[in-house]
């Protein structure tokens, strides 16, 4: 994942929010984050290791899904498929992305 300035990249968890297309050489991702100190936006997301959907998720660690920070990446930077979220979980994740984009309610 880049740093928002490009001045670097950083190996890390993201949640691909465009839909499966084996035609795409690219995917829609939001960032995921385990800077869980910094104050929370009104598009983050939290989800700790104790809550109900975090298991699917395969995440180690409490994490933040950022649905303000999204990227378009190749499908050949992807490592491996870490986990899922739920339908419950997408849905919340859901809210939270029409917040960062504006649309919706």
């Amino acid at each position: 994942m880049p740093f928002s300035d490009l001045t670097s990249t950083k190996v890390r968890p993201a949640l691909v929010i465009s839909p499966e297309d084996a035609s795409e050489g690219d995917f829609i991702v939001a960032l995921i984050t385990t800077n869980i100190h910094r104050s929370l936006r009104y598009s983050d997301y939290a989800i700790k290791v104790g809550d109900k959907d975090f298991r699917a998720t395969e995440l180690r660690a409490d994490s933040v899904f950022r649905m303000s920070k999204l990227f378009n990446l190749d499908k050949a930077l992807a490592q491996r498929r870490l986990g899922r979220a739920l339908p419950a979980l997408m849905k919340r994740l859901e809210g939270k992305l029409k917040t960062a984009l504006g649309i919706g309610k």
